[in-house]
């Protein structure tokens, strides 16, 4: 396995990731959905320009997992503006984190491994705080905890946690 970082040609990485994210508890949303739901669109999108970046772990031998998908888990940080707020908004100056670890390969640790690789990324780009959405029952939850996360204050949304560095 290979880490490498994410380029704008890789938004069908994160479209995939975005519907298995909302898909977590089941099927709830079809890939239509994706980029035809502007709610959901915008984590498809990686824009360098405006401070996006993000992480992207793949199968070295290039052999394709339980999913028939040759990347293994992604991990990317959004700047979202307050027009098009993400889930996890809590503020302009504050980017939202997304991450996605195919089914088969969940358990692991490269969950905590590409979170990590996105916070030190994140102290490198001058990042001060990261927020992410996360539903309740989202046994992912724990993971972020593990990490520094916390609930954010209200009026943030339900879901909604925060990790400063």
């Amino acid at each position: 396995m290979r880490v490498r970082e994410l380029g704008e040609a890789d938004n069908a990485i994160l479209a995939e990731a975005t519907l298995l994210n909302l898909n977590w508890v089941g099927d709830r949303f079809a890939h239509v959905v994706v980029n035809a739901n502007s709610a959901f669109a915008h984590y498809a999108r990686l824009l360098p320009s405006r401070g996006d970046f993000g992480f992207v772990a793949e199968d070295e031998g290039g052999s394709s997992n339980d999913a028939g998908a040759s990347w293994l888990g992604v991990v990317w940080v959004l700047y979202l503006p307050g027009a098009e707020p993400g889930f996890g908004f809590v503020a302009e100056s504050v980017a939202e984190l997304s991450i996605c670890v195919q089914p088969g390969v969940r358990g692991r640790g490269l969950g905590r491994r590409l979170l990590q690789t996105a916070l030190a990324g994140a102290v490198d780009r001058g990042h001060r705080q990261l927020s992410l959405s996360v539903e309740e029952g989202n046994p992912a939850r724990g993971l972020y905890a593990s990490v520094g996360f916390v609930d954010a204050p209200v009026p943030a949304a339900p879901g909604t946690m925060i990790w400063t560095a």
